[in-house]
């Protein structure tokens, strides 16, 4: 919240500039009043389009999050809100033997965070608070074997009440993108979202709704180009999530449809998701808390249909 300025306690002679104030205070909680009998709907915020389906692909994307060999990483706070990290990682059959050395800076208004990588590539990521419920995000890029343009991304996001509206602009992909989330009743929430290409001069246009009450969410997503994905989660309990997703994506042969199931359990210091999908690949990962600095992971993936098998272990301390 913007700080206030401090009242005028100055005497009598302040008795004349106080009048605007008093009428600055009841133009102020008129609009409150206003706001609140008019605007206000009590239903919650929907969160980002994108986020849509997001306990369902927490469990059956887990494929995503695996690694393969040994990955260890250790944090150290150098101030209440600087953070300097390393992470070295072997045995990776894509990537081979790296290093990463990872900053943070983080107020209650500002996020800055870094990534230096052996090869020269640099990643940051800045975010921002402009106003309450009204932000600005920004990934960078520079160096690297691979190039392209140093702004990958800039996004400004604003929560409403009961609505999410975002603006973006993708600098790998040279687009602009505008979504919005809108709650319609408590349960139910309607999105569309627009993403524009102006080299192609065309657009991608795309629609999706979320529903959730206390036993199951269930969501659905359309885009014009013809791919479509449905998913369903199961409460099973406040640590246990069962999700499947069906996806069907135009490709080159033509309609190619997906499904997965999938599972994640949380605890409080533990949690293990892991899914298996209908082209024959089965992922899972295991992540064990001791305490709030020492953690340990331990990611395995099967691949089937390719004879592909793998298997890794992290270790993470946070000094």
């Amino acid at each position: 919240p913007s700080p206030s300025l401090p009242p005028n306690t100055d005497g009598g002679a302040a008795s004349a500039p106080e009048k605007p104030a008093a009428a600055s205070t009841s133009g102020s909680s008129f609009f409150s009043r206003l706001k609140s009998k008019v605007f206000a709907t009590g239903l919650p915020n929907p969160g980002k389009f994108d986020d849509f389906q997001r306990e369902a692909l927490s469990a059956t994307k887990g494929d995503y999050e695996t690694f393969t060999g040994l990955r260890a990483e250790i944090t150290r706070g150098v101030s209440q809100n600087f953070q300097v990290g390393h992470m070295l990682s072997m045995g990776d059959d894509k990537q081979g033997p790296s290093y990463q050395l990872i900053t943070s800076y983080v107020t209650n208004s500002t996020l800055l965070t870094g990534r230096w990588y052996t090869n020269g590539l640099l990643l940051g990521r800045i975010r921002r608070e402009l106003l309450p419920g009204t932000s600005l995000s920004m990934m960078l890029r520079a160096g690297g074997e691979r190039k392209g343009n140093f702004l990958q991304e800039a996004s400004l996001d604003h929560n409403g009440d009961d609505y999410t509206a975002q603006l973006t602009y993708d600098g790998r992909e040279e687009a602009f993108m505008f979504s919005y989330a809108q709650a319609i009743t408590k349960p139910l929430a309607l999105g569309i979202q627009t993403i524009y290409h102006p080299e192609q001069n065309g657009a991608i246009y795309a629609g999706g709704l979320r529903y959730e009450n206390d036993k199951a969410i269930v969501t659905a997503v359309a885009h014009s180009f013809g791919r479509f994905s449905a998913t369903y989660t199961n409460k099973v309990s406040k640590s246990v999530l069962l999700s499947t997703e069906f996806l069907v994506q135009p490709t080159q042969e033509g309609m190619e449809s997906t499904g997965v199931v999938g599972y994640e359990y949380r605890l409080r210091l533990n949690s293990v998701k892991a899914m298996l999908d209908s082209r024959g690949r089965l992922a899972s990962l295991f992540e064990e808390r001791y305490n709030e600095q020492t953690s340990f992971n331990l990611s395995g993936m099967i691949d089937y249909p390719n004879q592909k098998y793998s298997i890794g272990f992290g270790f993470a301390l946070n000094l």
